[in-house]
Parts: C-alpha cells; structure tokens; sequence
C-alpha cells in the first residue's frame, strides 16, 4: 500500500505508519528493514502533509543511525514541498533518539545546514548583531 499512488493520495493514508509506529514490536526485523524503505519512497507522495511529518518522526524515532540521517538529508535535498517542510522533524527527532553522541552532533548540524540554505533560497538571511 505505500508503494501505491492512489491509497497515498487517501486523505488519512498516513494513520497507518502511525498504527505501525504504534505497535511497533509486532514487526520483525525483516518487516521493519522493508518499511524503512517503503518510507523514503512515499515521503513526499502524500496528498496530506501529515504524511511526511509522521514518516519522518518514524525514521528519527524507529531508525536512529547514519543511514536513516542519509536518507533525512537526502529528501532535504529532494523532497518536494510541502513535504520537504518535514525534514528538520525528522533530523529533530533523530537528534534526540540516536545513541552516538556524534550521531546526535551530524543531525543537529544537518539542521543547521537546512535552516542556512533556506535563508538563502529566499534571500532573507537573518540578520545578527554582528552584521549590523
């Protein structure tokens, strides 16, 4: 189903990663290694931008190593908006779950990245003390 356009474009479509969040210790490993990829995939293919917010806090929350802030900064890129407005909650949520503290440093600078390009893209950097 989250390989499918048209259940993804279901208004609630995303209430069943939630249900899957949910009771997560149902699904084996195996289930949990194929989910995380169906995710990425559907990220941005949700008709509701509740969608993306609740797969990205997925993969931070169920997923919290390099590969999922890989992905993470992959859809930063990528992603089409609105959806792509989800990341810096994933790459949030990621910060506060992953066991490395260096894992934990890479997101948050992820994070900072994001907020850096976004002030260029619309040409409103803030600005600092210093730059006045």
């Amino acid at each position: 189903m989250l390989d499918d356009d048209v259940y993804l474009g279901l208004k609630e479509s995303w209430m069943l990663i939630y249900f899957l969040n949910n009771n997560w210790e149902a699904l084996s490993a195996d289930q949990r290694q194929i989910l995380r990829k169906l995710l990425e995939r559907a990220f941005d293919r949700y008709q509701d931008w509740m969608g993306a917010f609740v797969v990205s806090e997925v993969l931070g929350e169920r997923y919290p190593d390099e590969a999922t802030l890989a992905v993470l900064t992959r859809l930063g890129q990528n992603a089409q908006l609105p959806s792509r407005a989800a990341v810096p909650h994933g790459l949030e949520v990621l910060a506060k779950t992953a066991p490395e503290e260096s894992l934990r440093e890479l997101a948050v600078r992820r994070l900072r990245d994001l907020q850096e390009s976004s002030g260029h893209c619309n040409g409103s950097k803030e600005r600092t003390p210093s730059a006045l």
